[in-house]
């Protein structure tokens, strides 16, 4: 028999992931991965491992606190920060190959 003064329990909602800052390296002249997904409060730094600088540059001018971002060899990029879904494409204005697109969900 259940006590009928006893108040029902507030359903628990699942936590929220913590925001989390994700990597993509730059050696060998590519961006690895030159394919990410993240969450809108997710960050990405741009870690250059090789010996030569290289830059992200967004494809539209529009994503980065900055059109484009350097990195000197063998530093990091500051996290940048997405705050809207959608795709941000970027290119290294340096190597134009090397190209790599961000997905925030």
């Amino acid at each position: 028999m259940t006590d009928p003064a006893a108040k029902p329990s507030p359903a628990t909602k699942p936590a929220a992931a913590a925001p989390k800052n994700v990597e993509v390296h730059i050696a060998g002249m590519k961006f690895n991965p030159d394919k990410l997904d993240i969450a809108c409060a997710d960050s990405v730094t741009w870690v250059n491992d090789d010996d030569v600088e290289h830059t992200v540059s967004s494809d539209r001018n529009s994503e980065l606190r900055v059109a484009t971002i350097i990195i000197p060899p063998k530093k990091s990029s500051d996290p940048t920060h997405f705050r809207m879904p959608g795709t941000f494409s970027y290119h290294c204005d340096n190597h134009t190959e090397m190209t790599g697109t961000v997905t925030i969900k």
